[in-house]
């Protein structure tokens, strides 16, 4: 398990109760087509894994019922705001489902938005690379450069794909903090730039 330093955490989440969240300033926002079916959810530790730390459930999940069979998923959860006067260091675990067996497959992105001094967006064209999960607790941090007095930023992971091949996604234990102070043990590292967080959501669907 990680252990993460509590100096310059912006941003600590354990998903102890998924119905707080947006009291949090979270977004979970399902965008699956053509209609979308069943929103993030409270992890299952019953049929499908246990949480990488706390209690059992205590994870957020996704599955292909948020989309109807047939149907493509497009499943976004957002942090809420913090600040991005300075590089901040995104931590998070992540993991599939295997037990479906061959032919299933569950994908997702992370991807960020910035406010610059001002209310000016911070747009660039790219978004980070698509990652295959894997039937395991992944760490993974992704970097963002500060923008100066003023700024600030969200992420935003999306799960994404075929709602016939896909399973089931949890995602765990996430945190942003300056990024000096974070220190995971050899994680995965995903290339990110920053994408105006006004235009997130139906960018990703056009390029999808």
């Amino acid at each position: 398990m990680a252990t993460l330093s509590q100096a310059g955490v912006l941003l600590s989440e354990s998903f102890d109760d998924v119905a707080t969240l947006a009291g949090k300033g979270w977004v979970l926002a399902n965008v699956s087509s053509p209609s979308s079916g069943t929103d993030w959810f409270q992890g299952d530790n019953t049929t499908a894994f246990t949480a990488q730390a706390g209690a059992a459930n205590a994870y957020i999940a996704s599955n292909y019922l948020a989309a109807p069979p047939g149907g493509f998923i497009d499943n976004f959860l957002i942090t809420p705001y913090f600040s991005l006067e300075s590089d901040v260091t995104l931590t998070f675990y992540v993991r599939g489902d295997g037990s479906a067996g061959a032919g299933f497959s569950d994908t997702f992105a992370v991807l960020a938005g910035a406010t610059a001094q001002g209310g000016s967006e911070v747009v660039t064209e790219s978004l980070s690379p698509t990652v295959a999960l894997v039937d395991d607790w992944t760490a993974y941090t992704v970097m963002l450069p500060g923008l100066g007095a003023g700024a600030i930023g969200r992420f935003a992971f999306e799960y994404f794909g075929d709602a016939d091949t896909s399973n089931y996604i949890g995602i765990d234990t996430v945190m942003v903090a300056a990024a000096e102070s974070n220190a995971a043990p050899e994680p995965q590292t995903l290339a990110l730039v920053a994408l105006g967080l006004a235009a997130l959501v139906q960018a990703r669907r056009r390029s999808v």
